[in-house]
């Protein structure tokens, strides 16, 4: 085993030798390599394996053959990062070693690997053939959304295999209907009456009727595995016709009538180490030594092997080996109905072997099945501080379910690391009840009392309710929680200090006291560097780039985020939700930076990861990637994706308000004033504290902004502004001017609203913002119009602006470029006249001109535009004069004469 991984797996096993001739479905294989995909599909023992094998035969000896990458797949696979560590390594082996090089750094980002990978294949000398043998072992629906996107863009050189006792959920209608798909089934598989003839005379060395081995044939339906059964039982037999005649049936029958008379007819010796080594996965000799208390068992599993008594060689060497499945379960099956009491002590050697080897998962496995859970404890709980130090949540947690959950809650350190796995997976009254539980057996076990000497198990509990206050939205709690186990964890336990001083930083966070978030950040990611704490140091680390991003520092955030990217690709290849993480931060500040490419592809790639944690995290990616087409014109899409968020956070209770606001938020940017009010009435954003940087405050001063009560809004933000300006928050400070400003431009106080809106692009430009301020649309794009012709008026009286022009230019196009995309204004199209005007309306004249058209007053359309007095009044007299009328209602009637499909 090379990291962490079984060479065996990437060996074809040995061929099984049936003596038939197989012609006809090698020359499909080879037609196969024509097309994306060769299925094999076939349930088991109808010699998918063995065919592969025979057909590889020839490609070692053509160089003209493509290199073969083998895998045998099993249950362990189905974690993605696994699954891909062993194609690569398939790949490697098969003569591609470039793929080392990035191996180690794009193992978990999918979409990443794959690309290299196909780019690294198409580049090759050879052409490839991956074959994935047992896929049907594979349940994970990452892996199997990958897979479909490896054939959706395979090279010419690269062709793939999978052999399967299930059909693989890919799009095979589209493969079957574009000639991209050879498939082979049972009935394909199975043998002919002449090859079963051909295989049965091969088998037994005896001569059969053709009456008999018709019987065979269809009692068997072909079934290779059972014919091999049925010519075990037929060797040395006087009488065949007689068996032949009594095997009927189905497979079950089969299996156990065979049971009987293969393995009675196996020398004692053998029998009993067949049932002794029946409940080993794999196996080599010093393993069997071990269970068996033998010193020949490469003696026997050379015989075996010579009989063709269902053992199949896993590697080259001959060194491992394991039992026909079919084989392996009968052989189980009778040692448990024979033996029961063998099992326990047979387990218990088995899990000592694996222990002195270094293979600590088979052993505890071992260990349970034994129900020497002491044993296994010990040996999971080995395990357990690396990957909570790797951030392995979801391994942890399966690892913990193999134990029964009455020994979890009766162990106080498996209880412990039980509420640790739960950490995010949004089961707080779970975590509440379980914490409960192990204070109880706490005290029953007399630990040092909770009122200042606490033990390290006893602090442990004051840092995951910490953590749970803090899930829960009571900051005040959970800062209160961190400090004492801060006071009670000795000062090397870095681990445990990292995490606590996490949890008080996030709760600083929440309550807007960045200044104080930003320290107890530094110090985690000290603490958790000295601990070799990874998964807490990545965190701190995504952490202190959401602050530095808040304080207006997107080039350092950037930094920040792309370094515990680079580290989680390096180090934590097992946390997919700590990659989903980063991808969503980096999303975000690049949808700031209007990169919209780059932010919807950073988006795909966080929402692309198993989704491990609580959904509730995957609507907050809903509702950005939502934000992101909006900007790109596409409306419908976005609204369809703000309409799942909506739906999906209704049982999210404790945390709805601040999912409310981000999507009320996502809204307004659509237009969808009605939706946005709808989704956050009750929640009364104006009471709401000052958490969450203010997010809830901002959509309130929106939200009155665009029902038209300018004062109001002015009134609301000014405390909130002194509030932003003395934590520094440049996000938030820019915004809020933006809007004061907007609110004074609505009141027709010109000047006001300009020095407020110079005072907010400053602001933004230094930061790098651009969305923030884009968001708020046509309104903006009018003032800062106005506010160009006022400094134009003026530019011989006033000092410089305090932004560049080319940033004010660079806003001016992109929100230009919004409000002139296809979707952007459905409310608003007008249908071209081919009575052409002298001088052509523009666009927000012609959108004032269609608010003329229904009747609306200059009041009406002022609260529905957030434009100022003078602006609207300025637009009607071009409208008039562009129309060459004098008043609404000549207006009116030119406009329909102009355009009939107006109304």
């Amino acid at each position: 085993m090379q990291n962490g991984l079984l060479e065996t797996k990437l060996h074809a096993p040995q061929r099984r030798a049936y003596g038939v001739a197989r012609g006809a479905l090698l020359e499909r294989l080879e037609q196969g390599m024509q097309h994306q995909l060769l299925l094999i599909c076939a349930p088991a023992g109808f010699g998918k394996t063995s065919l592969l094998c025979e057909w590889l035969l020839a490609f070692a000896e053509d160089d003209a053959q493509p290199c073969v990458a083998w895998i045998t797949l099993d249950k362990e696979d189905n974690d993605p990062a696994r699954f891909w560590r062993y194609v690569l390594a398939a790949l490697e082996h098969a003569g591609l070693p470039e793929l080392s090089a990035f191996a180690s750094s794009q193992l978990t980002d999918a979409q990443h690997m794959l690309a290299a990978l196909l780019n690294t294949v198409d580049k090759s000398r050879r052409d490839v053939l991956l074959l994935l043998d047992d896929y049907h072992v594979i349940e994970a629906a990452a892996i199997h959304e990958h897979v479909a996107f490896l054939l959706e863009h395979l090279p010419a050189k690269l062709h793939l295999c999978i052999s399967t006792r299930t059909q693989p959920p890919f799009p095979l209608a589209r493969l079957r209907a574009n000639q991209q798909l050879t498939e082979l089934y049972a009935n394909d598989l199975r043998f002919t009456l002449a090859e079963a003839s051909q295989f049965l005379h091969a088998e037994t060395g005896a001569t059969l009727s053709a009456e008999d081995i018709m019987a065979l044939e269809r009692r068997t339906e072909g079934w290779i595995a059972g014919l091999q059964l049925a010519a075990l039982s037929l060797r040395g037999r006087h009488d065949p016709s007689t068996f032949i005649q009594n095997f009927t049936g189905s497979h079950r029958y089969i299996f156990d009538y065979l049971a009987e008379e293969v393995l009675a007819r196996l020398p004692a010796e053998v029998q009993l180490f067949l049932l002794s080594t029946s409940l080993l996965r794999s196996l080599c000799a010093p393993l069997c030594d071990a269970v068996t208390q033998r010193a020949d068992s490469q003696r026997l599993l050379a015989e075996l092997e010579r009989a063709n008594v269902f053992l199949v060689s896993l590697d080259d060497e001959r060194c491992w080996y394991r039992y026909h499945h079919l084989f392996a379960d009968m052989l189980l099956q009778l040692l448990q109905a024979s033996h029961p009491d063998m099992l326990p002590e047979l387990h218990r050697r088995a899990s000592l072997w694996y222990e002195q080897n270094e293979r600590r998962s088979e052993a505890m496995e071992h260990a349970l099945a034994a129900t020497d859970y002491e044993r296994a404890a010990e040996l999971f709980l080995q395990e357990a501080d690396d990957l909570l130090r790797y951030g392995e949540m979801l391994t942890l947690r399966r690892l913990l379910e193999r134990f029964p959950d009455t020994v979890v809650r009766a162990h106080p350190r498996l209880a412990m690391t039980y509420i640790w796995s739960l950490m995010g997976s949004g089961q707080w009254d779970e975590m509440e009840a379980r914490l409960h539980e192990i204070e109880h057996l706490l005290n029953e076990h007399e630990q040092p009392p909770y009122n200042g000497h606490f033990s390290r198990l006893g602090t442990s509990i004051l840092a995951a309710r910490a953590a749970l206050a803090n899930m829960r939205g009571d900051a005040d709690r959970s800062i209160e929680l961190s400090q004492q186990a801060l006071a009670a964890f000795p000062h090397d336990d870095y681990t445990q200090r990292s995490y606590a001083m996490l949890f008080l930083a996030m709760n600083y966070w929440a309550k807007g006291e960045l200044l104080k978030a930003r320290q107890a950040l530094l110090e985690t990611s000290q603490l958790s560097r000295q601990g070799n704490h990874l998964y807490v140091y990545t965190v701190a680390l995504c952490t202190l780039g959401n602050v530095q991003m808040l304080f207006g520092q997107l080039q350092q955030a950037r930094e920040h985020y792309n370094e515990a990217l680079g580290f989680a690709f390096e180090h934590l290849s097992n946390a997919p939700s700590m990659l989903s993480m980063i991808h969503y931060y980096l999303a975000y500040l690049l949808y700031e930076q209007n990169a919209l490419d780059e932010a919807q592809e950073h988006c795909a790639h966080s929402m692309q990861y198993p989704t491990v944690e609580q959904e509730i995290y995957q609507i907050y990616r809903y509702v950005l990637l939502a934000m992101i087409k909006q900007a790109r014109g596409e409306r419908d899409g976005a609204y369809a994706l703000l309409q799942e968020a909506e739906s999906r956070m209704m049982q999210y209770e404790e945390q709805q308000s601040m999912l409310a606001i981000y999507c009320a938020s996502s809204y307004l940017c659509l237009g969808k004033l009605e939706c946005a009010n709808a989704l956050v009435k009750g929640f009364h954003l104006e009471d709401l504290p000052f958490d969450w940087l203010g997010v809830g405050h901002l959509l309130q001063a929106r939200l009155w902004l665009y029902q038209g009560e300018p004062a109001k809004t002015l009134r609301y933000l000014q405390p909130v502004l002194a509030r932003v300006e003395e934590q520094g928050l440049i996000w938030s400070e820019c915004r809020i001017m933006v809007l004061q400003a907007l609110a004074w431009s609505m009141l027709d106080e010109r000047e006001r609203a300009l020095a407020l809106l110079m005072r907010g692009l400053s602001l933004a430009e230094s930061a790098g913002f651009f969305r923030s301020l884009i968001n708020e649309g046509a309104p903006l794009h009018d003032l800062l119009l106005e506010m160009l012709e006022v400094l134009a008026s003026r530019q011989n009286t006033m000092p410089a602006a305090p932004y560049s022009q080319a940033y004010l230019q660079r806003l001016l196009a992109i929100l230009k470029g919004d409000m002139q995309l296809p979707q952007a204004s459905p409310q608003y199209e007008l249908i071209s006249s081919e009575q052409a005007l002298a001088e052509p309306l523009s666009e927000r004249e012609l959108e004032i001109l269609r608010l003329i058209t229904t009747g609306l007053s200059n009041q009406e359309i002022l609260q529905q535009l957030l434009i100022a007095k003078s602006t609207l009044k300025t637009h009607i007299n071009h409208i008039y004069s562009k129309l060459d009328v004098r008043n609404r209602e000549q207006a009116t009637a030119r406009a329909r004469q102009l355009w009939p499909t107006l109304n």
